[in-house]
């Protein structure tokens, strides 16, 4: 039986990479909303739109942070993604609703 570093170093490449790129999304991002800041406040659509992106791409880089982390303990690495997934829970259900 493989312990849960050993399954997840065959992962390490993948959530490397997308932390990576979630990161430089949630950099990205930031810096238009910078640049177009008359426009996201002066029209609600794209500030919610903006604000959905950045939680989303900020979510994906805190669960690629969390697998990385080395540990041995399952349920730790359990905790804290079920973690990120209940801090984002309630935004996804107003979403949802919204839809």
């Amino acid at each position: 039986m493989t312990s849960l570093s050993q399954a997840l170093e065959h992962w390490h490449d993948f959530f490397l990479a997308t932390g990576g790129a979630a990161a430089t999304l949630v950099g990205l991002l930031f810096v238009a909303l910078s640049l177009h800041l008359r426009s996201v406040v002066s029209q609600p659509d794209v500030g919610s739109l903006a604000r959905v992106t950045l939680t989303d791409f900020t979510s994906v880089l805190l669960a690629a942070l969390m697998v990385l982390i080395p540990t041995d303990h399952s349920s730790t690495k359990g905790w804290e993604l079920l973690a990120v997934a209940a801090v984002n829970l309630p935004r996804t259900i107003m979403i949802a609703r919204g839809a």
